[in-house]
């Protein structure tokens, strides 16, 4: 049986190494570290070490041979592994091979490391070996993982927010982040903070947000905004990365169109008038292709273009529209105006809106008392004229009844 172990792993040794081995000698034995697979090991991650164990001795038996993984940062085993393994009997002259599968800590320090094992034989003092492991992370990769800033009147503040993540196995440290606002068509300041922030570290596998607080300066034009970023950070080593990426910012200001009767001519019903409707754009945006279209209603019956075509309105500034109706007998009270507002916001997006403008109606009485309608002031001449005819009349038949 004895034999048949040591068959077996002298036949491992045809294995070739993929470094220079590390080497220990004392008492019987002289341990080696063979190779280890992956090479660079990478913090996080496995690596199966195989080392060799020899009788240096030209005519000793080297008895109870074992060997015994020495934990030692950032090498280390697993529960789950056997740490001690036996070996028997070595002949002078032969080798042994044993393998390890030892886990690297995700912190580990990139550059050189050492790995250690300790092989005995009975009556004899252990041989300490402790060699050279070089560790590295596969990628040194901090990525720009979300970038948000809510949308922002002129005038106003928004908050942006950078998140960056350790896409690596192993810490990256002297993390800079510096936003670029110096260019006169970026419309924005950072209120409260520096421009360039740093993080001292972040971990393997870590997110780690940057937290700015920007001003859109009061003459903004809304609009997307990009504003340049430029990431540096280190790994272990000492090796510089740089990036650029953007952070995109809207400036917007919603259009506020407001709607009122201008003047009238309808007063009552039922009845024909002309109405004037104002359009103001009372928001800090411009817009474009604005229409304004009279919607159907039992309350009226359009007698002119339902649809008005205005154009661009520009922010406080107006307009007029004009329409004829005939307000019908099919509501009581003031006549209601169902009107849409549609236009071309700042994004070009087209948008829709529906409101309502009342026409305020009146009786015969009211209508007189403040003097509303041409019509009621004729009537009243009419009436006038008529009683001075009339008297008229009634003197002269009173004076021809006289004569006789």
């Amino acid at each position: 049986m004895r034999k048949a172990i040591l068959a077996l792993l002298f036949a491992a040794m045809v294995a070739v190494p993929v470094m220079a081995a590390d080497s220990a000698i004392s008492g019987l034995l002289q341990v080696n570290l063979l190779k280890y697979e992956p090479y660079p090991a990478e913090p996080g991650q496995y690596i199966d070490a195989w080392f060799s164990i020899a009788n240096a001795r030209a005519s000793d038996l080297a008895e109870g041979v074992s060997c015994t993984f020495v934990d030692n940062y950032p090498f280390a085993l697993d529960s789950t592994e056997q740490r001690t393994l036996s070996l028997g009997q070595l002949q002078a002259g032969y080798d042994a091979i044993v393998r390890y599968r030892v886990r690297v800590d995700d912190k580990a320090v990139l550059g050189n490391n050492n790995i250690k094992v300790s092989c005995s034989s009975a009556g004899y003092p252990a041989t300490q070996l402790s060699a050279t492991v070089y560790v590295q992370a596969h990628d040194s990769v901090l990525a720009l993982n979300e970038i948000t800033a809510p949308d922002v009147a002129p005038g106003a503040k928004t908050p942006l927010v950078i998140k960056v993540k350790n896409m690596a196995d192993a810490q990256l440290k002297d993390v800079y982040l510096k936003i670029d606002l110096s260019s006169t068509t970026t419309p924005f300041a950072a209120i409260g903070s520096p421009t360039e922030k740093r993080l001292a570290t972040v971990d393997a596998g870590a997110e780690e947000s940057f937290q700015y607080e920007l001003m859109a300066y009061p003459n903004a034009n809304p609009g997307v905004y990009k504003i340049p970023l430029t990431l540096t950070y280190s790994d272990r080593l000492g090796t510089t990365y740089t990036k650029t990426d953007y952070a995109t910012v809207v400036v917007d200001s919603p259009a506020e169109i407001q709607l009122n009767l201008d003047s009238t001519e309808l007063y009552k019903r039922p009845a024909k008038g002309s109405i004037t409707l104002s359009v103001v754009n009372s928001g800090l945006s411009d817009v474009k292709a604005l229409t304004v279209t009279l919607l159907p209603s039992a309350d009226y019956t359009p007698l002119s273009a339902e649809e008005v075509y205005i154009g661009a309105l520009s922010s406080d500034d107006s307009n007029t529209v004009d329409y004829t109706i005939y307000a019908t007998n099919a509501s009581t009270g003031n006549v209601q105006l169902l009107v849409r507002v549609s236009y071309v916001n700042a994004f070009n997006q087209r948008r829709s809106e529906d409101r309502n403008v009342a026409i305020p109606m009146y009786d015969n009485d009211q209508i007189a008392a403040m003097g509303l309608e041409p019509i009621a002031e004729t009537n009243i001449l009419i009436l006038l004229v008529s009683l001075a005819v009339g008297a008229f009349i009634v003197y002269r038949l009173y004076k021809r009844f006289n004569k006789k």
